[in-house]
């Protein structure tokens, strides 16, 4: 795409080198991983950017006293229904630790895709400070997703619930005319709901939905459910026109960024919206592409609740760098 570059040999004093990482505390046991993970290779409890999204049930609590325990005692309580508390955290905390020769790593386990991608927008307007910045992930284990849990009743096999609003993520506001046709870009995941509303509220002329590539999943049995959205989105959703799927992969940014680029989504013909429903890995390539395309408008459906049930237990981790796309940003 002629904007990746070489970035290995910066020539930084190891002296002015700080590695940071920026989590979310959450009910689910992903999310003392990464951080703990961090701590056992040398890193400080002062270099984690923790954001304190509270959901009231007993395993937050009993998680905000793990994180205790491990030394992390800073944290950031943040209203995830308010945009303005979200980006205040990604702007006025996060942001500003990418000082020269900042080692930036995120833990996107748990964390909100809306304060992913306001994180990602933030950083990329002082990637020129940073010396690295990786994703990392931590899936569920087979059959950890409340939707795949053939133990739970059928009434519990939901992962969030209700809709409060729709709304575009901060940094990702698109080009809009009114003259031109809206193509909506939708990645499917678990969440029906959610992504059904948002196409609603769109309004789309044009309509890309895709599941997830073949043999990309970081969860057995993740695909299945994935094009079973899909199909369900398609019986209920009508659409002047349909156009072909968007090849994404649920298991890289880089695939996801490439993929994107291949449509073609193009905003000289149309307003371009896109919201990515499907793992947090494919959220940040498609995020990352919309910082690339600033003509394309990135949308979020803020869930009501999350099931406390969400996740049960602890599958692979994943690590991505992801400095090459960062540069890429038109910001």
């Amino acid at each position: 795409n002629g904007c990746f570059r070489n970035l290995k040999n910066k020539g930084f004093a190891m002296s002015r080198q700080r590695r940071v990482l920026v989590a979310a505390a959450s009910f689910e046991e992903r999310s003392l991983v990464i951080p703990k993970a961090f701590l056992d290779a040398d890193g400080r409890p002062d270099d984690i950017l923790l954001a304190d999204i509270s959901e009231t049930n007993e395993g937050y609590e009993q998680n905000l006293f793990k994180f205790k325990e491990l030394g992390i005692t800073k944290r950031t309580q943040i209203d995830r229904f308010s945009a303005k508390d979200l980006w205040s955290w990604a702007w006025g905390e996060v942001a500003q630790v990418c000082v020269d020769g900042c080692h930036l790593e995120i833990d996107i386990s748990c964390m909100p895709r809306e304060l992913i991608g306001m994180i990602l927008f933030a950083v990329s307007l002082r990637k020129s400070h940073l010396a690295s910045a990786k994703a990392l992930y931590v899936s569920a284990p087979p059959k950890g997703y409340a939707t795949q849990n053939d133990y739970l009743p059928e009434g519990d096999r939901w992962l969030s619930r209700g809709v409060t609003k729709i709304r575009t993520i901060i940094g990702y506001p698109g080009d809009f005319y009114s003259e031109k046709p809206k193509h909506l870009i939708a990645f499917a995941g678990h969440e029906f709901e959610r992504l059904l509303k948002a196409i609603e509220d769109f309004e789309p002329s044009l309509l890309t939905i895709s599941a997830e590539k073949e043999n990309s999943s970081v969860t057995a049995g993740a695909q299945e459910l994935s094009e079973k959205v899909v199909s369900e989105l398609k019986e209920r959703i009508q659409v002047p026109r349909s156009i072909a799927s968007a090849e994404f992969s649920s298991s890289s940014a880089h695939d996801t960024f490439s993929g994107l680029d291949d449509l073609g989504a193009n905003g000289a013909q149309n307003n371009i919206g896109l919201v990515a429903m499907n793992t947090k890995i494919s959220f940040v390539g498609a995020s990352l592409f919309a910082l690339k395309e600033r003509h394309i408008r990135m949308l979020y459906a803020v869930p009501t609740e999350y099931n406390p049930l969400y996740c049960q237990g602890v599958g692979r981790k994943y690590e991505e760098d992801i400095l090459d796309l960062l540069m890429c940003a038109n910001t």
